[in-house]
């Protein structure tokens, strides 16, 4: 009997269960704090329908926010962009559509694949433990950047920042209180509420294209991209073996899972690199874990029993992880004194424009503001759950 478990694995299927209980626990007991209780489901979810509303007269100073916070938050992909080699769409407020890739692999195509590469297997479990990275490094980074850029959008709307802590907050229970009903929306075909997109056009063109009906959103998913994008790097190098790795592990089923887990697993890493190494910082995380990923080129199975074992607190591959990091850290950080740093942009908010004496603003004016009509399938009273 073939055994297919692997190919509809999220990471939550790789841990054991002492380490998923200890990191649903953590996660209750901080949306569940009373001095600092998250907003129930139903509250996030008003939030979710009422924000496009408050941001839509806002919608192009907030997409000019998203991208110049987003550039700040990855200089690599703003160098990208300068110099002709990637695009970078950020799109607020609009109505997502159907997925860009199937969300099956034929099983031919597995074995004809594994026949060339005897290490499928384990490729598609690292895949799954970079892409948990992926979500938990777009979750927390994504949804917190609100507190670097406050005075930003207190320009926009003071009512803003407040909203987008409490959207934040309660998003972190409205995962965990409803996973089998998102892994559910996650896996059809159309009516994606939020996405990003990442691929080659047919210029040799890397597009990330990020749409989400709110701020906060659209910032998790320019930072997924920018994730996405680095590990793409990291896969193979026969084409046909790294589309169909692809295609197996970046199923749209299994991102809720991966956010959950994801963003304690990122933030257990962060945590060891501050507490243990020297010339650890935000700015050279995804270089660090792009090369860690490479060091492994050709031994997935040795990726994945390091990378397990730090989640499982494992002594011996902590201290493996900890000095390949220190040594990949001083490499970059070697080779950034030698780099000409990108000047940090800054966001200019537009001057609002005067209307003209003869204009009749109720007939002219278009109409694209955020209709929640548009996601009749967006329903959260269902009892199972993402």
């Amino acid at each position: 009997m073939k055994k297919n478990w692997l190919f509809e694995a999220p990471i939550s299927d790789y841990l054991p269960d002492d380490v998923k209980n200890r990191i649903e626990r953590t996660a209750k007991n901080l949306y569940d704090n009373p001095e600092n209780k998250a907003p129930s489901s139903q509250e996030f979810t008003s939030l979710m329908f009422g924000l496009p509303n408050i941001e839509s007269n806002h919608k192009s100073d907030l997409q000019d926010l998203a991208l110049v916070t987003f550039f700040n938050m990855y200089p690599h992909i703003k160098r990208g962009v300068d110099t002709g080699k990637i695009k970078v769409n950020a799109i607020l407020g609009q109505g997502s559509g159907g997925r860009k890739l199937s969300q099956e692999i034929p099983t031919s195509k597995i074995e004809k694949v594994k026949q060339v590469d005897s290490s499928f297997d384990e490729r598609v479990k690292q895949r799954h433990i970079q892409n948990a990275l992926t979500q938990g490094a777009a979750w927390r980074d994504g949804f917190n950047v609100v507190n670097s850029i406050e005075n930003e959008l207190n320009s926009i709307d003071p009512r803003l920042v407040d909203l987008y802590k409490k959207f934040g907050s309660g998003a972190s229970r409205f995962y965990w209180e409803n996973t089998a009903q998102l892994e559910r929306m996650a896996q059809s075909v159309t009516g994606r509420v939020a996405y990003c997109d990442v691929y080659l056009d047919k210029n040799g063109v890397w597009i990330i294209d990020a749409a989400a009906p709110n701020f906060p959103l659209l910032m998790h998913e320019l930072v997924k991209g920018a994730r996405y994008y680095d590990s793409i790097f990291t896969l193979p190098k026969n084409k046909e073996v790294g589309d169909t790795i692809m295609g197996v592990a970046d199923a749209h089923k299994h991102e809720i899972k991966n956010m959950n887990y994801g963003r304690a697993l990122i933030e257990q890493l962060r945590f060891l690199w501050d507490m243990e190494l020297d010339g650890y910082s935000r700015e050279i995380e995804p270089d660090l874990l792009l090369m860690l990923a490479q060091e492994f080129e050709g031994k997935p199975d040795d990726y994945n029993e390091m990378m397990l074992g730090v989640f499982k607190n494992d002594k011996k591959q902590i201290d493996k992880f900890l000095d390949l990091s220190q040594e990949i850290i001083d490499d970059i950080n070697y080779e950034k004194k030698n780099e000409k740093p990108i000047e940090k942009m800054k966001f200019e908010k537009k001057k609002p424009i005067e209307p003209k004496d003869d204009e009749d603003d109720e007939d002219d004016e278009d109409d694209d503001d955020f209709n929640p009509d548009d996601w009749d399938n967006f329903d959260f009273d269902d009892e199972d759950e993402d």
